[in-house]
């Protein structure tokens, strides 16, 4: 009888991250039961370690770009959000994935003028509080990088793409 209980408690503790991850690959819960590496994955050979990695960038005026780390963008948001964030460009595009659930029980959902501006005045906060006030530009870029385990040095990067998102000019 008990062992049958603790089946039970266990099943519950496993299936309930399972869903939420089904409903969303943006609700996988922390610290992650299912994948304890976080969102990203590293592939692997031999000797070489491929894995992505994002970028934010504050452009100026001038057109110069200077690197912002994201957990400083972020400020008191955790850092591992940065991903979900800047694959659906801060939420001012459509989403790109719906699962079975949210195409059942999910509503689409228009962004409003008003939002839209919320969001960008929050976009340029960031830039200013992470030491760019004169930022008129955001600038994301998603890269694959790789590496030799044997030296540690990186070996080649690709650029999986970049956007920008202008601050001032709305």
């Amino acid at each position: 009888m008990v062992a049958s209980w603790w089946y039970a408690v266990l099943f519950a503790v496993l299936v309930v991250p399972f869903l939420l991850r089904e409903v969303s690959g943006q609700l996988e819960m922390y610290p992650a039961v299912l994948f304890p590496v976080g969102a990203l994955t590293a592939g692997t050979s031999d000797t070489l370690v491929t894995y992505p990695r994002y970028e934010i960038f504050a452009v100026m005026a001038d057109s110069s770009a200077e690197p912002i780390p994201p957990g400083r963008f972020m400020g008191n948001i955790p850092a591992q959000y940065f991903t979900h964030l800047a694959d659906s460009r801060f939420g001012l595009i459509e989403p790109t994935y719906r699962t079975r659930w949210t195409n059942w029980f999910g509503k689409d959902r228009k962004w409003t003028a008003e939002e839209r501006e919320r969001t960008l005045d929050w976009l340029a906060s960031r830039a200013e509080k992470a030491g760019h006030p004169d930022a008129v530009v955001i600038r994301v870029r998603r890269s694959i990088k790789t590496t030799d385990t044997r030296t540690g040095m990186e070996t080649g990067s690709e650029v999986r793409y970049s956007y920008d998102i202008a601050l001032h000019d709305r």
